[in-house]
């Protein structure tokens, strides 16, 4: 009966591991990003702010702008912040026209 129950101990013990294992690098996989990630991204921004949208709403917001990326809204919240600024800042330009070239309060 001890033998039993340390063979059942030890296939579940290699069970585990091997699962962690693949939980590891399933992980990575989902953490790297597409090579052409940022492409898309900015790509997507020109979209939205040409008023040409192709696969969102085409709403001025981050929701739309990975929508229309094709990546994951997280994406732009945690891996990208730099374009979430840009594009933030590419919107405030477009309804603000004094902000963009320096003249008035963007107030």
């Amino acid at each position: 009966m001890a033998e039993r129950l340390q063979a059942h101990a030890t296939k579940l013990r290699h069970f585990a591991e091997e699962h962690y294992r693949e939980r590891i690098t399933l992980g990575d996989a989902r953490m790297s990003p597409a090579p052409d990630e940022r492409d898309r991204i900015r790509a997507a921004m020109d979209l939205i702010l040409t008023g040409t949208p192709e696969r969102s709403n085409g709403a001025l917001t981050i929701v739309a702008l990975a929508a229309e990326a094709g990546v994951p809204r997280n994406v732009l919240t945690q891996r990208h912040l730099d374009l979430k600024n840009e594009f933030y800042a590419k919107v405030r330009a477009a309804r603000c026209p004094t902000a963009r070239n320096g003249s008035g309060d963007s107030w």
